[in-house]
């Protein structure tokens, strides 16, 4: 018998979600060929941005990528257009990812506060994923031993 819940756990664990991997690498990638192979020209770093902000709604980790992106168009534009096509970029990416920061903001009470929080409350307070990344979960070694399998779930 299959037991979604200790696969989905596992999953988590493990640093995969799995559900929103393949089709965010998917856009990611079209994000980075986008970003490489377009012509120095506003709508096209608009339409990057677009692009990356709808990748970013569907995995939060791919803002990590930001600089790397930033490079990339630091790079391919001119430095006169380089102010103005990093606008347009900025702009078209809070276009599409402002409508995950304006539902934090009125469900949580900040724009950067994500539905995460709402996960493992049964955890004490420096476990939970609200705590963000702690000294105690670190120093316990609790994700290097789930998956070495030193600790049963």
């Amino acid at each position: 018998q299959f037991n979604d819940h200790f696969y989905y756990s596992f999953c988590i664990n493990a640093g995969f979600n799995a559900m929103s991997d393949i089709p965010g690498l998917f856009l990611i990638t079209g994000c980075l060929y986008l970003v490489l192979v377009m012509p120095s020209k506003y709508r096209y770093a608009a339409l990057f941005g677009a692009l990356y902000g709808f990748a970013c709604l569907v995995r939060i980790n791919y803002i990590l990528l930001a600089p790397l992106f930033a490079y990339v168009l630091w790079k391919k534009f001119e430095y006169r257009q380089l102010c103005t096509a990093a606008l347009s970029s900025v702009g078209a990416f809070l276009a599409v990812f402002g409508i995950q920061l304006v539902c934090n903001t009125i469900q949580f009470g900040s724009p950067l506060t994500f539905g995460y929080i709402l996960h493992y409350t049964q955890n004490i307070a420096p476990e939970r994923p609200a705590a963000g990344f702690t000294w105690h979960t670190f120093s316990k070694l609790t994700h290097l031993r789930y998956l070495f399998k030193l600790q049963e779930e």
